[in-house]
């Protein structure tokens, strides 16, 4: 017991990145420059299908993983679904047949507006970003610290609250509610059944783009991984077992950080992805 107790308090190191001990190699080659994390203002995160962005010349294909720029448009086909990464930190996720306008990309206020389409926006506040809006043809909806789904008549606030503005008056939508529009009014309604389980498929796409973030976050140190994973002979199906475990709430993170030798800034975000994670799928049980 007290051998398989050893090694459960050893992998605990592989937890959150899967390569904690990444730090040891920091100082021994001193790559003070490369123990940043630079912030990548936005990308492209392609779940599935054809998707299109448009620079100001014309529609052409995207790439998954693309960065993204001020005024730049993205589109979704037909059965297709996406997600625009703001600043690692907020998502917006497309549905299909949905388009949108990268409008500010302030992290004092991020805007991004949605002529047509279903989106489902994840806001963590991470990154020092401060607050969202999107804007369709007829809303805005403004959150700071939310997740929330845009249609083109209804806002639906899965947790927190959404300041909602339509025809010049603002309205206060908290969670487990929804404003809709008929007749020309706005309507605040619960949630119903149907809505709840678009809300947790939408977010089983949040929890996939946070994944995707937190690989990003190793890979922007590829040498350093990878003599780490040598040094120690963790294989990447030990990572991503470790990773897996710490998303179902199995590990303290506050001790697996408390591990790390020295405190940078990749430990730091990706703690930050998993605990959003880990939020996300308890909201989902």
């Amino acid at each position: 017991m007290k051998s398989l107790a050893k090694k459960q308090k050893s992998n605990l190191k592989y937890a959150i990145i899967g390569i904690a001990a990444v730090l040891i190699l920091i100082l021994v080659f001193g790559y003070f420059k490369i123990t940043g994390s630079p912030t990548v203002e936005a990308f492209l995160n392609i779940y599935q299908g054809d998707v299109k962005i448009d620079h100001g010349q014309g529609w052409v294909g995207a790439t998954d993983g693309m960065d993204l720029e001020l005024k730049d448009k993205v589109r979704t086909e037909a059965n297709s679904e996406a997600a625009i990464v703001l600043h690692e930190s907020t998502i917006i996720s497309m549905e299909a047949e949905t388009e949108i306008f990268l409008k500010d990309l302030a992290k004092t206020h991020l805007k991004a507006e949605q002529p047509s389409g279903s989106t489902w926006n994840k806001f963590t506040g991470l990154a020092g970003v401060e607050g969202l809006s999107i804007e369709t043809p007829t809303t805005v909806a403004t959150v700071r610290g939310t997740d929330f789904g845009v249609e083109m008549n209804e806002i639906l606030v899965g947790e927190g609250e959404v300041e909602v503005e339509y025809k010049g008056q603002k309205h206060t939508i908290p969670s487990g509610k929804k404003a809709v529009i008929k007749d020309g009014e706005l309507v605040i309604e619960e949630l119903t059944e149907e809505d709840w389980a678009k809300i947790n498929g939408n977010r089983q796409n949040t929890v996939k783009t946070l994944k995707v973030l937190r690989i990003r976050e190793v890979e922007k140190h590829p040498f350093l991984a990878k003599r780490l994973k040598k040094q120690y002979g963790v294989t990447d199906a030990e990572i991503n077992e470790y990773l897996d475990r710490a998303d179902r709430g199995e590990f303290d993170l506050d001790e697996v950080e408390s591990m790390s030798p020295v405190k940078i800034e990749s430990v730091k975000k990706i703690r930050e992805f998993t605990e959003e994670i880990i939020k996300l799928n308890n909201l989902m049980k």
